[in-house]
């Protein structure tokens, strides 16, 4: 069984926001979207969020209600991101007095903004962590022309998805977690949990010993999300390390393979997650990456995607942080 595909004229595919509702509302209006009764919608398109709503900045709920009433309407879709998922697994005891996410220092502060707004175990937090976990993972867009498209937030490898379904549950449009999920996406020993770690989180590589960089928490990393969609020759060109500094690597020095398989389908793919900086752009002309960086003092990103096969740059649509967008 497969996901049912949601149809639309035209769709506005939407990047990580990560609490940034006054980002998402200028870049809804510039795009044409009004909010009617509540609701901001568009008569001939639908909006697609590429998942990570949550964590980051200081208007979560107003975040996570705008959306949720635009889904609920039939005006957007959701396919829920890797912070969605830690959020479920954080808000969920395994009985013995624990959580499927650890209640730890590191894991609550990335948290703690999400958090604040949806005090832990309150109604309101179980109705959100009740609604991530009936999104889809993934999703499949089809024009009215019988044109389409994929989106997930952050890797699309069509065997691992096989093979994820055996864990999920679907709903009757599209694969879910579901209210009973299955606990092993929480078990590091378990396929399903590697499963989700691809997908959800995308491919990774060790990075040579003794090489290492500092992210934006200052935890220091040893291994570097790698880029799927190209064969780069150097580590330059095959890891995505969001800006930061490695230390002890000449990223000019040559790659070794992949640790996964490079996307070579004709659908477009659609994908968030990777804080992309610098000049907008997509990938491949198959490939396009949404996620630059607004909670970086960066841009939220949208594709206006009408049918076409080869992606463009130029249907890219941005808006800047600027500090009245900074809810910090």
């Amino acid at each position: 069984m497969n996901n049912k595909k949601i149809v639309a004229q035209g769709f506005d595919i939407i990047g990580d926001i990560h609490g940034y509702v006054d980002a998402l509302k200028r870049l809804l209006s510039t795009l044409g979207y009004q909010e009617i009764n509540g609701v901001w919608g568009h008569p001939k398109r639908k909006a697609i969020f590429v998942g990570d709503l949550v964590d980051r900045g200081t208007k979560q709920k107003e975040l996570c209600e705008l959306v949720r009433k635009m889904v609920d309407a039939g005006q957007a879709e959701l396919s829920i991101g890797n912070h969605e998922f830690n959020a479920v697994g954080y808000a969920t005891a395994k009985g013995d007095g624990t959580y499927l996410r650890k209640h730890s220092s590191t894991n609550t502060k990335h948290h703690q903004a999400f958090l604040d707004c949806y005090p832990f175990h309150s109604a309101e937090h179980l109705e959100m962590i009740e609604w991530f976990k009936n999104r889809p993972l993934w999703l499949e867009l089809e024009t009215l022309s019988g044109q389409p498209a994929r989106v997930i937030h952050a890797y699309w490898h069509n065997e691992k998805l096989e093979l994820l379904k055996k864990y999920l549950h679907h709903n009757g449009q599209a694969w879910v977690m579901g209210t009973d999920f299955d606990q092993r996406f929480y078990h590091s020993d378990e396929e399903a949990f590697d499963l989700i770690e691809l997908l959800l989180k995308g491919p990774e590589v060790d990075l040579p010993q003794g090489a290492s960089y500092f992210d934006s928490g200052q935890k220091e990393r040893k291994r570097s999300r790698v880029n799927w969609w190209t064969k780069g020759k150097t580590w330059r060109e095959s890891c995505i390390l969001g800006g930061f500094k490695v230390n002890g690597l000449d990223l000019d020095e040559p790659f070794n393979a992949l640790p996964c398989k490079i996307y070579d389908d004709e659908i477009p793919i659609f994908f968030g997650h990777y804080w992309m900086n610098g000049e907008l752009a997509v990938q491949t002309s198959k490939v396009a990456c949404l996620d630059w960086s607004i909670a970086k003092k960066g841009r939220l990103v949208a594709y206006r995607w009408d049918g076409e096969q080869d992606l463009s740059v130029n249907k890219m649509v941005a808006v800047q942080w600027s500090v009245e967008l900074d809810e910090h």
